[in-house]
């Protein structure tokens, strides 16, 4: 506890130290795989969120963030041993040494990795790629697919305002996991997970959400992005979604936790994707639904939102109130 109130404005300088027991080879943010280690959220942080108070959500069995974070600024040192990388998030302003602006979470692969860098908006960003030792993967490759990937979703959603993105490759991960700046991705896995995960740069990275509260938001929102660059809204809009999830896009975790993973990603990632087409067929075309989508990034970037101001952006941009749109979707 801290001692005692301090009043708003006021510079409050707080220090602790904590150790961190990291566990073995498992499929998670926190994991050791041989002598690759990834570190994700594992810097604590004040729980408290503007406008919602303190962040009291359940843990969650289910294979799915459930977190809610403020953006900060990190200034992190991480020391390895010799022959390790360390990719973080931020930019490395000396060996081991990361800095990092407005960004929403913390994470880092350390390990002993082959390297690629691409750059990405028109040289603005710098890609840059480690596959880790006991992992495959082109380290060049996958760096210039995450440029490509990066480049066109910034065409569609805004510019990614971020000098640098890293991606660290690691055994033991079947898909991926999103952090601002900084991406987990497993070996081999498809090109789409990499786009995903990308995409989550600009809904939740940027555009935040309480992901316990409202998954949809972020989940939906990047899985509308990648597949619009992908070509795959055809096939996700043509899906079928299991009976537990049909109207009830709008759910919290404290509902999806019931179910198996695939009935949540069916209801939520996918059927995310078919509101999203049903706002894009009233307006007209996903143009007039991805420039709705870039005024949501612009209005709401660095804040966590909640679903109404997502529709509230909507309708300054469009002018169209798409609540009786997605209200059949159980959003409301």
């Amino acid at each position: 506890m801290l001692p005692g109130t301090f009043p708003a404005g006021q510079p409050v300088e707080a220090r602790l130290e904590f150790r961190l027991a990291l566990p073995g080879a498992i499929n998670d943010r926190v994991a050791v795989v041989g002598r690759a280690v990834r570190l994700g959220s594992v810097i604590p942080v004040l729980s408290w969120i503007r406008g919602d108070g303190w962040q009291t959500s359940p843990a969650v069995a289910t294979n799915a963030e459930a977190a809610a974070t403020e953006v900060a600024d990190w200034d992190v040192t991480v020391t390895a041993p010799a022959g390790y990388t360390t990719l973080a998030s931020g930019d490395e302003t000396a060996p081991g040494h990361f800095s990092a602006g407005a960004v929403r979470d913390w994470a880092a692969t350390v390990a002993p990795m082959r390297l690629g860098q691409a750059t990405a908006q028109a040289g603005r960003t710098t890609v840059v790629v480690g596959v880790a030792e006991g992992a495959v993967g082109d380290p060049q490759a996958l760096a210039a697919r995450n440029a490509r990937a990066l480049d066109d979703l910034a065409a569609h959603f805004g510019a990614y305002p971020y000098p640098r993105l890293t991606i660290g490759v690691t055994a033991g991960l079947p898909g991926g996991i999103e952090f601002p700046t900084h991406i987990f991705l497993g070996p081999g896995v498809p090109a789409v997970h990499l786009v995903h995960e990308v995409a989550h740069q600009w809904f939740y990275g940027l555009a935040g959400n309480d992901q316990y509260r409202d998954p949809w938001l972020d989940e939906g929102l990047a899985t509308y992005a990648e597949s619009r660059v992908d070509g795959g809204l055809v096939y996700q809009r043509g899906r079928a979604l299991p009976a537990y999830g049909r109207g009830h896009l709008g759910e919290s975790m404290a509902y999806w936790s019931r179910v198996d993973g695939g009935t949540y990603y069916l209801s939520v990632y996918v059927g995310g994707v078919q509101a999203l087409g049903a706002v894009a067929d009233h307006l007209g075309g996903y143009g007039p639904l991805d420039c709705a989508l870039r005024r949501y990034v612009h209005d709401r970037a660095y804040t966590v939102s909640r679903p109404s101001d997502l529709m509230a952006a909507f309708a300054a941009q469009t002018g169209v109130d798409p609540r009786p749109i997605v209200a059949p979707f159980g959003v409301h």
